[in-house]
């Protein structure tokens, strides 16, 4: 179990946060979120799809410091990269980089068709339509059906932050996969952007990996959404509890109760040492969501 396990490869590795005041982050993290969803165009309009969506979601590269989609079902196979440091979408092809096209002073629109010609291009397909996956994102200026400015303004140590806090939150849930052989693929979700897997506690039928999940565990990392300002990490039971009794959480988490059950530890809360912090929380929080689905 996760819960005595000391995490020693996130420790060991972590990337120190300065903590920033999340208004400081807030335009140019909710920018990577729109930019993500060039990205995810690719398993949307070129992958088979799946009941789940997770043909549409992402994978972070601690080598590109960026959100990388899945690659296409075509001959030759495509990713689009987004490059947290300068904003930029790259296209890889067999692994090899292929374009580059800086979102800076661009509409969300103009990257869209760019990426478009440079995928077509590459799989020999000039009728291609890339399409983004149709969800509800957080209103910004850079909206294609809204203001539809262009991108740029984003500030230079958000930047920094925001890599580190997907680095961080990408290895832990990296190590926890490795220890805990019930959790799934570590994904960004190109709806909510955040990082996570899912610890599967029960099936409806055991013997089936393809049956319903019934009970899990939800272990991520945000870096701001709806219910906190603040970039946090989260541990979520399914189903929720009907009237829980709520344990105490180490490290300075808490509990959130608002629309949904779950261990939450914001950047507002994180105290040094950081590491050592963040898996005091992350043990009690599994342990103690576990516990609720008893």
């Amino acid at each position: 179990m996760a819960d005595s396990f000391d995490f020693p490869d996130t420790v060991a590795n972590w990337q120190p946060l300065t903590r920033p005041r999340a208004s400081e982050l807030e335009d140019t993290r909710k920018q990577l979120h729109w930019a993500a969803q060039l990205v995810a165009a690719i398993g949307t309009t070129l992958c088979d799809p799946r009941g789940d969506y997770s043909h549409t979601n992402l994978e972070w590269s601690a080598a590109h410091e960026g959100l990388l989609s899945k690659p296409s079902d075509t001959s030759p196979s495509v990713q689009a990269l987004l490059r947290f440091p300068d904003v930029t979408i790259e296209l890889l092809c067999e692994g090899q980089s292929v374009a580059a096209i800086p979102l800076e002073g661009r509409r969300f629109s103009e990257a869209l068709d760019l990426l478009t010609a440079a995928v077509a291009n590459q799989i020999d397909r000039p009728g291609l339509t890339l399409a983004r996956p149709r969800h509800d994102l957080p209103a910004h200026r850079v909206d294609p059906e809204g203001e539809a400015a262009p991108f740029g303004g984003w500030q230079p140590h958000a930047l920094v932050e925001l890599t580190r806090w997907f680095t961080n939150g990408d290895r832990a849930l990296r190590e926890l996969r490795r220890h805990d052989a019930r959790a799934t693929e570590v994904r960004c979700w190109p709806h909510h952007f955040d990082i996570a897997t899912l610890l599967v506690v029960e099936r409806e039928h055991a013997d089936d990996p393809d049956s319903e999940v019934t009970r899990s565990l939800g272990v991520g990392m945000t870096p701001g959404d709806g219910s906190y300002a603040d970039a946090y990490w989260y541990v979520t039971p399914w189903p929720y509890p009907a009237s829980p009794e709520l344990p105490p959480l180490e490290g300075g988490g808490i509990w959130h109760k608002d629309g949904w059950i779950g261990a939450v530890l914001t950047s507002t809360a994180l105290r040094n040492p950081q590491a050592e912090r963040y898996i005091q929380f992350l043990r009690s929080a599994l342990a103690a969501c576990e516990g609720l689905l008893s």
